[in-house]
């Protein structure tokens, strides 16, 4: 017989799939945000001579790898996790 108590869920957070998702988003509207940003100014080729050109570039370049890091230290913790430790990060009730 088991303990009363709230069923374990053994699958990821909503968290990392939401961070997942905003990740695949980026990688498609990151490169399109950066191609039609860059075709404008004097010169629509590479370098970007105008200084949005540059901060698109960036913000898209950051944005990218602070998302990518973020899924794999989220990934790292529930994985490191012990089995049946994974439910969620409530505290358990004392009663």
């Amino acid at each position: 017989m088991s303990p009363p108590g709230p069923p374990i869920a053994n699958g990821p957070r909503p968290r990392l799939y939401i961070l997942f998702g905003m990740l695949s988003l980026l990688t498609f509207a990151g490169p399109l945000a950066i191609f039609l940003v860059g075709r404008g100014g004097q010169r629509p080729t590479w370098p970007p001579d105008r200084p949005i050109e540059w901060q698109v570039f960036l913000g898209v370049t950051i944005a990218f790898v602070v998302l990518f890091v973020a899924c794999l230290v989220d990934a790292a913790r529930l994985r490191s996790r012990p089995r049946g430790d994974r439910s969620t990060d409530r505290p358990e009730d004392a009663s």
